[in-house]
């Protein structure tokens, strides 16, 4: 358990976080050579720029990148590599998230999470 708490779970996250960050570096480029309408009305997004954005970027205008992405909006643009790209990045999203809910679920059965 603790080589999964320790060493699995931290190192499959980190594997995850950089292949989400080239995801996001061939959506936005596939949006800035091609739909250039649909990333300016997103706010031109980067890969830079959204890890250095404050979190209103991710998720405060209703036309934000993060919401656009999740909903699954790339697919209007009929672009199948877009759409290949929205979906790959969408399911590693939810694979991260459940890796994050896992964390806690394994260090409290490992005995590490406990309330004195």
């Amino acid at each position: 358990m603790r080589v999964l708490l320790f060493f699995v779970l931290p190192l499959a996250l980190v594997v995850a976080a950089v292949t989400d960050w080239r995801f996001q570096f061939q959506i936005t480029r596939r949006l800035r050579s091609n739909h250039v309408p649909t990333w300016e009305s997103l706010g031109c997004p980067t890969p830079f720029r959204l890890w250095l954005a404050p979190i209103w970027y991710w998720v405060g205008a209703p036309r934000s990148y993060f919401w656009w992405l999740l909903q699954g909006r790339y697919e209007a643009l009929e672009d199948s590599e877009l759409t290949a790209l929205g979906r790959k990045q969408n399911a590693l999203f939810f694979i991260s998230c459940c890796l994050l809910l896992a964390w806690p679920i394994c260090a409290w059965f490992a005995g590490y999470l406990r309330a004195r």
